[in-house]
């Protein structure tokens, strides 16, 4: 398999609310290319874990690989990899992440250098931003595919009834990260703004009406968002959508933070070699 060269070029947009949006593009050093735009997970960010080598790998096997930073979660341009903006991840929610991955979209389409290399545009989203990837991706015709990695199929449904009720009660409900032990907020004003935008934030009905290609690939042995998500997920639109489920693989598909490898663990070998076929021939 042909190596190419590769260049990383880095971007600061303006993001919902007036915040900061940082991006970065890896890309051979040949035109044309296909190019994804992907997005991070809950208390993730664009540099978590493998995903840089992740888009070097893909850059060298000849697809560009956009990733950016949501403008809520909680990084600063000065602290990229860093949940340092605790009260501002408390702010975050659907309707400002979708909001962003449009913004990265107008932008790559619209940049005076890169619109010209592109030669089709694909979302790829991990986890929560799976759910993303798909909804900005179903609405934008300027995107040829999505690709999910692990990924959500509906935005609230991993609360129960009583964790609903004491998270309104109080307003704010609290989430571990376990890496830092950190405490990070969750206003209820995510709940608000997600049953007052539904239509434009709701997974099962988009997947359903989705008339452009979707891959859907998660480990089975996922111990964040059961598999069988995706299974429904699939089933939901057996036309447009691929399935595939990789025996033994996890929610983040071998990866860690930090990581300091510099190959790839098993389980995102798999993982991105099907992407990269699916991108290849769509």
């Amino acid at each position: 398999m042909i190596a190419f060269k590769t260049h990383t070029e880095h971007f600061e947009l303006t993001g919902a609310e007036g915040l900061p949006l940082l991006i970065d593009i890896t890309f051979p050093l040949l035109e044309p290319y296909p190019l994804v735009i992907f997005c991070h997970g809950f208390k993730g960010f664009k540099d978590w874990g493998h995903f840089p080598l992740i888009a070097a790998i893909a850059a060298k096997q000849g697809v560009a690989w956009l990733k950016f930073n949501f403008s809520h979660n909680g990084t600063t341009p000065l602290h990229p990899a860093n949940i340092s903006e605790e009260d501002t991840f408390g702010k975050n929610n659907f309707t400002k992440e979708l909001y962003d991955a449009q913004t990265v979209i107008d932008f790559i389409t619209a940049h005076p250098v890169f619109k010209s290399r592109i030669s089709s545009l694909h979302m790829v989203g991990h986890s929560r931003g799976g759910g993303i990837a798909i909804l900005a991706g179903a609405a934008s015709a300027r995107i040829q595919s999505i690709i999910t990695w692990a990924s959500v199929n509906e935005f609230l449904n991993y609360w129960s009834d009583e964790e609903m009720l004491n998270w309104m009660k109080s307003g704010v409900m609290y989430i571990e990260n376990k890496r830092t032990g950190q405490r990070l907020p969750m206003y209820y004003q995510l709940v608000d703004d997600y049953q007052t935008n539904i239509a434009a934030l709701h997974i099962p009905n988009t997947v359903k009406a989705l008339h452009k290609p979707m891959l859907i690939i998660h480990g089975m042995a996922d111990e964040a968002v059961p598999y069988e998500k995706a299974v429904h997920m699939a089933d939901w639109n057996t036309v447009y959508t691929k399935l595939i489920l990789l025996p033994g693989a996890t929610h983040t598909f071998g990866g860690t933070h930090p990581y300091t490898s510099e190959k790839l663990p098993a389980d995102t070998i798999q993982l991105l070699n099907h992407t990269i076929d699916f991108i290849k021939n769509n």
